[in-house]
C-alpha cells in the first residue's frame, strides 16, 4: 500500500510499479540478516525526520495454519481466533519503520 507515493517520492532506480505481492517476494529474497539491516536502516533514516506512531490492532482469520492466530476478547464479536498485530508508521508518510 502507498508503494507507488513512495516511488514517485523517493530517489531509486527505474523500477516502474511494484504490487504489494512483488515487494514481499523481493523481500523474501532477502535472507533474514538482510531484512533486519534494512528495516533497522529504515527505522534510523525515518526517525529523524518524522514522529513515529504506534498502531496495535487484530486481524481475525478463518485459517487453521496462522500458528499466532488465537482465540481472545474479539472487540468485533466475531467467533473467530485473531492476530494481535503491532506496527510502528511514520507520523506523516503513514510508512511502516522496525526499530530492529
Amino acid at each position: 500500500m502507498y508503494c507507488e507515493d513512495w516511488l514517485k517520492d523517493t530517489e531509486s532506480y527505474l523500477v516502474g510499479s511494484l504490487s504489494s505481492q512483488r515487494i514481499s517476494e523481493l523481500l523474501l529474497s532477502l535472507p533474514a540478516q538482510g531484512r533486519e539491516a534494512f528495516c533497522g536502516s529504515w527505522y534510523a533514516a525515518r526517525n529523524d525526520v518524522e514522529y513515529l506512531a504506534l498502531d496495535i490492532t487484530s486481524e481475525s482469520s478463518y485459517s487453521e495454519l496462522i500458528e499466532d492466530a488465537e482465540w481472545g476478547c474479539n472487540r468485533d464479536h466475531e467467533q473467530l481466533p485473531q492476530a494481535n498485530l503491532c506496527m510502528m508508521v511514520g507520523e506523516t508518510s503513514r510508512l511502516p519503520v522496525n526499530n530492529k
